[in-house]
């Protein structure tokens, strides 16, 4: 989950005086080497929450490494590098988080990863 706090209108005056400060209502995030962008919407609160999924695939005795490592670059987009990074933290903890988005972003990855025979989650 990530959190935004509004900032008070005290900070946004002193900073409107610095030419480089972006004022408008877009926000952008970095997170898992991507780079989102929404608009701020009108709020009284002072925290946004967006909720982030983790598609989490299982250790198993049955897929191979080249499988999995396969899988994770056909599926979600890794390189081969990353791939088998994931794979051997997955063998050696039991699991592990390969990806973060949105549910539904994910959810057909992790039906293609099933339909594969390895067990995924979303979480």
């Amino acid at each position: 989950m990530i959190k935004i706090r509004k900032k008070s209108s005290n900070y946004l005056e002193n900073s409107k005086k610095n030419s480089n400060f972006d004022t408008s209502n877009q926000i952008k995030l970095f997170a898992m080497g991507k780079v989102k962008e929404f608009e701020m919407p009108d709020f009284d609160t002072d925290v946004i929450e967006i909720e982030e999924s983790k598609l989490v695939v299982f250790n198993d005795d049955t897929n191979t490494f080249e499988h999995v490592i396969d899988t994770l670059v056909d599926v979600c987009g890794h390189t081969p590098e990353q791939a088998e990074q994931c794979a051997w933290i997955i063998h050696s903890k039991g699991k592990y988080a390969v990806k973060e988005g949105e549910f539904e972003s994910l959810a057909p990855m992790r039906n293609d990863i099933c339909r594969r025979g390895i067990s995924a989650e979303i979480m």
